[in-house]
């Protein structure tokens, strides 16, 4: 596959993935959802996850999904997108499960997001999603400093990044 030029279906999928997440990251349940995983308080009446603690925030999120969330495969037949709360029904997810719930999530709570795909290498098809996560979140007039990756269906921390070797991403706007 030549690196200059991204399939069709390429486009369309992220493209597609960023418009699930924007819709997702405004719905009021799924708002719930997110203030609850950030709105614990410890027995001091202090709250869990420190605010204005971009890190600690991100890091909630991402610890309650993988709790929640077994990664799985697709069907062998068909790619499924789950929506977050299919997913959350579910309990298990794939790359791109992960990559909306996470995303819809933190996109409820103010956090820009992108989509990021993937391929090991040059020969091959796009196969793999992951979540970059802009901070400071977007509360005008501040921008975005830096993108944070997160692969939700490794055993690596926040902000490792796949060594792939080439991709795209597309912010979630």
């Amino acid at each position: 596959m030549n690196n200059s030029i991204i399939p069709d279906t390429d486009i369309r999928a992220i493209n597609h993935l960023a418009r699930t997440i924007r819709h997702w990251g405004r719905d009021e349940k799924l708002r719930q959802v997110a203030a609850d995983i950030v709105s614990v308080k410890n027995n001091d009446g202090s709250w869990a996850v420190a605010e204005w603690d971009n890190m600690a925030t991100i890091s909630a999120v991402y610890v309650w999904v993988d709790k929640k969330i077994r990664y799985t495969t697709d069907p062998i037949t068909k790619d499924v997108w789950e929506n977050p709360f299919q997913t959350l029904k579910l309990k298990i997810a794939d790359c791109d499960g992960y990559l909306i719930l996470i995303g819809s999530l933190l996109e409820c709570i103010g956090y820009p997001v992108a989509v990021a795909m993937t391929s090991q290498s040059l020969k091959e098809p796009l196969n793999h999603v992951y979540l970059l996560v802009g901070t400071p979140p977007l509360n005008p007039p501040k921008l975005v400093t830096s993108w944070l990756p997160i692969d939700a269906i490794v055993d690596k921390p926040i902000g490792w990044q796949p060594p792939y070797a080439y991709g795209i991403w597309r912010r979630v706007r």
